[in-house]
């Protein structure tokens, strides 16, 4: 594998995890109370508790997609304009 198609991957991965996020976060803010009331089923947490979990669950998501993908992309991408020059 070349590193223009591992660099490749990496983009496209956080292309479909950032859509990924979106749905997420979009389905969160219509579906609010349906998701609450499943996890509240299952779990013994009130809606605050709720709340917070989630937005903190997309901003962990959030940080690991920048981490683990974004970063690394711009990185190989920066190397490979050096290595060009």
């Amino acid at each position: 594998m070349t590193i223009a198609k591992f660099r490749s991957i990496l983009g496209w991965s956080a292309v479909y995890n950032m859509a990924l996020l979106l749905f997420f976060a979009l389905f969160f803010l219509i579906a609010k109370e349906w998701i609450f009331d499943v996890w509240g089923y299952f779990f013994n947490v009130s809606y605050e508790q709720y709340e917070v979990f989630m937005l903190y669950s997309m901003a962990f998501w959030k940080v690991l997609i920048f981490v683990f993908f974004i970063i690394p992309y711009l990185a190989i991408g920066k190397v490979q304009k050096g290595i060009k020059e």
